[in-house]
């Protein structure tokens, strides 16, 4: 019996045994094996890092007998680099192409004789290829030694910028990756790089963070990126200086199998710099332009030689705006205008992103909360000049956050873009004939309006307003009757059972200048029911021919000749109608004090005497046609208003 429990015992003690004995291995390769692979530098004896084109190898002994290539250039079987990047040139731009032994005949070829071209002499381009790779073209190759056409290329691309610094650091100002299946504008990319800073370290392309199933799996701490190698990305060269010597130490501490994210992961180790976002490399060109030669502009732009030149200062802010700009802003409403918020928001963001520069690496954000009070004015040559309180909330995050409200002076400078030339559609392909005229404007073929003998039937809804009507009569009979100019007017009256002497006092005063001006078409169109601004407007032209140009107009308004002018040039018939901005008067009886006369020119367009409609679409100039093709109007609503006639048109 004793002699089958030990037996039984002898698998049980091989099992312990061999358990120990693996947990014993397995701390030896922990301790031993395993730190040599992630700490390279301190018990690995051997650095790979040689490129081989024209090129030896010397190897320089240190104190701890680690061995590092140092480059010496020979000569080359194809193009001589010596020749082609001369040792003392002193250049903007250095290329440098990644490509196989594969696309040595077919897109190295296609690149160097196509995009290549467009680089001027200030920029060079430099193909790399795996080790081995040779090419009977007169075309600049290096070959990379220690490196193959595997993909991804990680290895191969660390050494191209290795290989870019070691040779070519004091060449070049920008050095730049990119694919053999890319087509690049070179002088294009000259043209944004000469207004960047090349003197900072800057690391620009498209920034990426991988897809969505490699989330957590690149290694990106928050706010971290990488540019994507697709696009290329480039270097200042204080950037590949920093980068430079410390190459082999990314490529003993890869990470990943992404090209592009190990490139960044150096970059970002040595420099701290990540690939730019679309918002800092907006601001780069506009940033740099002032401090690369460290001048600060003026902000005086114009010298005023007479009092009359000096431009004023227009108070604005959330609840009150001055007065000089009638035609811009809306009074009505007591704020800032919706193109002049805009003109803000994009000032207020320009100083936002100067002032969150490089936030991400500083730990700090500052956020626009208000616009308090400011000042503002129009420069017709130079542009609008602000003068701002702003309200900021400053945020810093150092493992603590920690928000304060900040409030500062911002003085900035608003300029007009280029002059652009744009065609006029509707003028394209006309004929235009001159012709001789003491006028200054004709319009007798550019297509806007038809001619300037063109009649405009002016279309009035009325009901009631007897003393409004007579005003509006007065003025229309001092435009346009008396002058005999090419117009007709249709009045719709209401007929109303309960205000029918209204309705007959306006009947008589029709019939007055009807008697008066036997020539003038003045019309009357009765319309039973209730008042129908639509349907009266539908009643007016209800006879018209469908190219009748026509104006819709209310019986409290006032206008003069120049308003028959525009209408015929603003009015085109398939392509435009044209709404006037009516200016509104508030009551005398308001403004003026009892004491004191008061006489109020309806010409009296200030911010004292009323407002802008600019919201307001009720006055409308179309042709007949191009109402019908829309729908005509609604009749249904009843009353005044309530549905724009742009909602239609």
């Amino acid at each position: 019996m004793a002699r089958k429990i030990r037996l039984k015992r002898k698998p049980f003690a091989k099992i312990v045994s061999g358990l120990c004995i693996g947990i014993l291995l397995s701390s030896l390769y922990r301790h031993k094996i395993l730190s040599c692979v992630l700490l390279a530098e301190k018990c690995c004896r051997t650095v790979h890092i040689n490129y081989k084109v024209n090129i030896g190898i010397d190897h320089l002994k240190f104190n701890d007998n680690h061995t590092v290539p140092k480059v010496v250039k020979t000569s080359n079987e194809g193009l001589d680099l010596n020749s082609y990047i001369h040792k003392n040139d002193k250049r903007f731009l250095l290329i440098g192409v990644m490509t196989t032994k594969n696309y040595l005949d077919t897109r190295v070829v296609a690149a160097f004789y196509t995009w290549t071209n467009s680089c001027s002499g200030s920029c060079k381009v430099i193909f790399f290829s795996s080790e081995g790779s040779t090419t009977e073209k007169q075309i600049p190759l290096v070959s990379l030694d220690g490196t193959d056409d595997s993909y991804p290329p990680q290895r191969k691309s660390l050494l191209m910028l290795k290989y870019m610094h070691d040779n070519y650091i004091n060449n070049f100002e920008w050095f730049m990756r990119v694919d053999d299946d890319i087509f690049l504008r070179g002088d294009k990319i000259e043209k944004f790089l000469r207004s960047v800073n090349s003197s900072v370290p800057l690391f620009i392309g498209q920034a990426g963070f991988g897809k969505k199933e490699e989330k957590g799996k690149l290694f990106l701490n928050r706010n971290e990126n990488y540019c994507m190698g697709g696009p290329g990305f480039l270097f200042s060269y204080k950037t590949l200086r920093h980068v430079g010597p410390h190459v082999h130490n990314c490529i003993d501490n890869l990470l990943t199998t992404h090209e592009d994210v190990e490139v960044g992961r150096c970059v970002r180790r040595y420099t701290g710099l990540s690939c730019t976002w679309a918002v800092e490399v907006r601001i780069l060109k506009q940033a740099d332009s002032i401090t690369r030669q460290n001048i600060i502009p003026s902000w005086t732009k114009f010298k005023p030689r007479v009092r009359g030149e000096v431009l004023a200062w227009n108070f604005l802010s959330k609840s009150f705006i001055s007065d000089h700009d009638l035609y811009d802003l809306d009074f009505s409403k007591s704020d800032i205008n919706t193109p002049l918020k805009h003109a803000l928001a994009d000032s207020i963001n320009h100083v936002l992103q100067v002032m969150n520069k490089n936030a991400r690496q500083k730990g700090k954000r500052i956020d626009f909360k208000d616009l308090s009070y400011g000042y503002r004015r129009v420069s017709p040559l130079h542009g609008a000049d602000y003068k701002l309180d702003l309200l900021f909330t400053f945020f810093k995050d150092n493992g603590e956050e920690m928000t304060a409200p900040v409030r500062r002076h911002v003085y900035l400078q608003q300029t007009f873009g280029e002059v652009e030339f744009i065609e006029d559609p509707s003028t394209a392909s006309a004929n235009i004939e001159y012709k001789e005229s003491n006028s200054p404007f004709t319009f007798s073929s550019l297509g806007q309006g038809r001619q300037s003998l063109e009649i405009i039937h002016f279309i009035v809804p009325l009901a009631g307003k007897v003393p409004v009507f007579k005003r509006f009569m007065q003025n229309y009979e001092e435009v346009c009757l008396k002058d005999k100019e090419m117009t007709q007017l249709h009045i719709v009256v209401f007929n109303s059972e309960s205000d029918l002497s209204s309705v007959k006092s306006l009947i008589g005063i029709v019939r007055q200048y009807q008697k008066r001006y036997a020539g003038a078409d003045i019309e009357i169109i009765y319309a039973d029911g209730p008042f129908n601004r639509a349907r009266a407007l539908d009643l007016g032209m209800f006879q018209l021919s469908e190219d009748s140009l026509l104006f819709f107009i209310d019986v409290d308004i006032i206008f003069d000749r120049d308003v028959l002018l525009r209408i015929r040039y603003n009015t085109i018939k398939n392509i435009q109608v044209y709404y006037p901005i009516v200016f509104s008067q508030y009551n005398p009886s308001l403004i003026c004090s009892i004491s004191d006369s008061c006489d109020i020119k309806w010409t009296n367009l200030t911010s004292d005497h009323g407002y802008w409609r600019s919201y307001g679409y009720g006055m409308v100039s179309t042709y007949k046609r191009d109402l019908i093709s829309v729908g005509g109007l609604d009749t249904s609503i009843k009353g005044w208003g309530k549905r724009s006639l742009l909602e239609v048109i």
